[in-house]
């Protein structure tokens, strides 16, 4: 029995050593393909270069305690801050934020409003790429999730901003 004991001990031991907690990149491409798969809208690919516009304006946010859009980066951009959690997670609570903004959206009047633009852009069928950074400071998490090609463009909704897929 004690033997028993050990050998369990060390499997559970080694298997929680061994797990491997998905990396920030690998969490908001998840996050995003999860969201988007339930409109039926095409995966995200990651894109580093985007990634890097993201992160240095992320930290400008922090460094600045400023929760504003950048000027002039060609992305469409959603911007998240949290207070008193972890960045673990950041990545997923971000985009869920994001795309709850779906109860305040009308299909049968598509079309950009201050309080669905984020979920918008999340789902927006002809975006391709992605890239996202986080930056913290004490207890607040700033997330900036840039997209290419944007969305929220006016007339384009109807055609990027897809309905919830029924299943059968």
């Amino acid at each position: 029995m004690k033997f028993l004991c050990v050998a369990l001990f060390v499997l559970l031991a080694c298997g929680a050593m061994g797990a491997k907690s998905k990396s920030p990149k690998q969490q908001f491409v998840k996050a995003h393909k999860t969201k988007r798969k339930l409109h039926g809208t095409r995966k995200l690919g990651w894109d580093a270069d985007i990634a890097t516009v993201a992160q240095k304006w992320c930290d400008y946010l922090r460094d600045n305690n400023l929760l504003e859009h950048s000027q002039g980066s060609g992305y469409g951009e959603n911007l998240y801050k949290s207070w008193g959690t972890s960045s673990d997670g950041a990545a997923t609570r971000a985009v869920d934020s994001w795309y709850n903004e779906i109860s305040d959206y009308d299909y049968a009047k598509p079309g950009f409003s201050m309080t669905t633009g984020h979920f918008t852009q999340v789902v927006w069928e002809s975006s391709k790429k992605v890239g996202c950074g986080i930056s913290t400071k004490d207890s607040e998490t700033w997330v900036c999730c840039n997209y290419e090609p944007p969305g929220n463009y006016g007339g384009q909704y109807a055609n990027n901003v897809l309905p919830l897929k029924t299943v059968a």
